[in-house]
């Protein structure tokens, strides 16, 4: 009996504790499959003495480790500079959210409206983080420009047109994500429309690796369960 419970916590336990061979996968997704119509962003750009920013409420699909980000962005033309990805483990600016990740990136790599319509994705790693998301945990994802660069982009949250609106105006095409909400930039202090409670959504995707998921109340048992075989063989042998 001592030799089967020597021979069978250390299996228990390993197979516990080593993460599984997987690859991350696509959890969360929005984006628009666009027609004949102009890209609709909202501009995200430098205000004196002010980052402008939004941000993105994504509610996680899997649990485990937050390793990649796909944001659709599109540049204008004139100057390019820096720009901030971060990351919120709750809902940006509500008590407890609190900042997991920060990447600068730059903006002369973002691609034109043209490109975006063709699909193009601007991809950014997160993996060296170790995000732990699970699921149903709603996090966020901000854009920003710091008060020191002088650019302008924009986050896709759709297309402008070929159709017109009883005003004449081109018809914004957009998809909604319902598991999260868009939060707007800010512009100028005092500005009424100021971080709107509610936006359009803009088009990201999210990917996750379940190999690093937080072990299920079983799993947990389980371990347990080899530790207590370990300790009965200690006493034995004492």
């Amino acid at each position: 009996m001592t030799r089967f419970l020597l021979g069978i916590a250390p299996a228990i336990m390993i197979s516990l504790t080593a993460p599984a061979v997987a690859a991350p996968v696509l959890d969360q997704s929005n984006f628009y499959v666009f027609g004949e119509g102009e890209v609709a962003r909202t501009s995200i750009h430098h205000n004196t003495g002010l980052d402008s920013r939004q941000f993105q409420t994504v509610t996680a699909g899997i649990g485990g480790l937050l390793t990649r980000v796909d944001l659709q962005l599109a540049r204008f033309d004139g100057p390019t500079g820096d720009y901030l990805v971060r990351i919120y483990n709750g809902v940006r600016d509500e008590a407890g959210a609190t900042l997991v990740a920060e990447v600068t990136l730059s903006t002369a790599g973002l691609p034109f409206p043209d490109a975006v319509k063709a699909g193009a994705f601007t991809q950014i790693d997160l993996s060296a983080y170790g995000f732990m998301v699970s699921e149903d945990q709603v996090f966020s994802i901000e854009l920003s420009v710091p008060d020191y660069a002088i650019v302008g982009f924009g986050w896709v949250l759709g297309e402008l047109g070929p159709d017109l609106d009883e005003f004449g105006e081109p018809v914004l095409h957009a998809s909604i994500y319902d598991r999260g909400f868009a939060r707007g930039s800010i512009t100028v202090p005092g500005d009424p429309f100021d971080f709107q409670p509610r936006a359009l959504d803009r088009m990201f995707r999210t990917f996750v690796d379940p190999a690093f998921a937080v072990p299920e109340p079983a799993a947990l048992a389980l371990f347990g369960l080899g530790l207590a075989c370990l300790g009965i063989v200690r006493r034995r042998r004492g």
